[in-house]
């Protein structure tokens, strides 16, 4: 039997410097037969396979998703490599040639499991999504609108612009985190060099999302809520354009309804306001169509077009933290 302890401090066999993880945060007990239990000592609770453990045991397998406070996630490739015992030097082929060369083969573990990273991070709230979206939209609205009015008018410039529509495209991960986003971070190279990932994720997922059209609009919806997380994998995490896919699909699994159900209170809401704030100005330029009127009247729908786009870049952004753990 193998234990290994987890947390903050040093003298743990697996060391996280985050702060939200405790001094010693967890175990995990390996026992001869393989039978696996993690053991929770925190006060902050560990999330495995979406559900949040805290001051408790659980049994666990071999690639099962536990994601720490902060959205660290447990390496499993680490794990095996202090089970298993070390390997004997393997045998080197070698090839003479007109340049000489020589390669050494290394077996690497495997377990017979699934060892690709599961990002599903925990259940999703509405009232959590709600309450952290109206917080952060309202918070960075005055910023988005500075961002938008940059974006608007260096849009023309070709090349420049791409790598702006992208910058724009990882806000909602920025303000998940708490992290400080100037306007004019938009012109930032680094996302001007993800243009490449970027281009051929949006033509993979244009092109099936067309193909699934074809097959009467249910399953096109279905995979975009799928794939609606890919945009932050690629720009803010770096992934690939295939990793990207294959990292949102697993993060939204089981949440698609929920998902569908927070957009549609969100975008009725929405409606609901508009439509009322529309009939009173309608009502005062019944009395005089006075041009002032008219002037609130879109200075308002501006106001709020603003406050709901970045209403709707916090929900994405709540959604991206919940569901991946990712909060960094």
């Amino acid at each position: 039997m193998k234990n290994f302890s987890i947390g903050r401090n040093p003298n743990n066999d697996i060391v996280y410097s985050d702060p939200s993880i405790s001094g010693n945060h967890a175990d995990l007990t390996i026992g001869d037969n393989g039978q696996m239990i993690f053991t929770d000592h925190s006060t902050n609770g560990t999330i495995i396979n979406g559900q949040t453990i805290r001051q408790g045991s659980v049994n666990v397998n071999f690639g099962d998703s536990i994601v720490f406070p902060g959205g660290m996630q447990l390496d499993w490739n680490h794990i095996a490599s202090m089970v298993q015992p070390p390997q004997p030097p393997q045998p080197q082929m070698e090839y003479s040639n007109v340049n000489s060369y020589s390669e050494s083969y290394a077996e690497p573990y495997s377990s017979g499991e699934n060892f690709e990273p599961s990002y599903s991070g925990g259940s999703l709230s509405f009232n959590l999504t709600f309450s952290e979206a109206f917080s952060t939209g309202l918070r960075n609205s005055l910023s988005l609108f500075a961002t938008l009015l940059l974006f608007i008018l260096t849009c023309w410039v070709p090349y420049i612009n791409i790598g702006t529509f992208i910058a724009i495209k990882a806000l909602p991960a920025y303000w998940a985190s708490n992290s400080s986003f100037s306007p004019f971070s938009i012109y930032d190279s680094k996302y001007r060099k993800l243009i490449g990932d970027y281009v051929i994720l949006a033509a993979i997922r244009g092109g099936a999302l067309a193909v699934c059209l074809s097959f009467l609009v249910i399953p096109a919806i279905v995979m975009s809520l799928a794939w609606g997380l890919s945009d932050l994998f690629c720009i803010y995490k770096g992934k690939s354009f295939l990793d990207s896919l294959r990292a949102s699909n697993q993060a939204t699994y089981g949440h698609k309804w929920k998902i569908v159900g927070i957009y549609f209170v969100f975008i009725l809401a929405y409606m609901i306001v508009a439509s009322l704030l529309q009939l009173l100005f309608m009502g005062l330029m019944a009395e005089s169509m006075n041009g002032a009127v008219i002037a609130i009247d879109i200075v308002v729908m501006l106001v709020l077009g603003v406050i709901v786009t970045s209403v709707g870049i916090g929900i994405q952004g709540s959604i991206w933290k919940q569901l991946t753990g990712y909060n960094d």
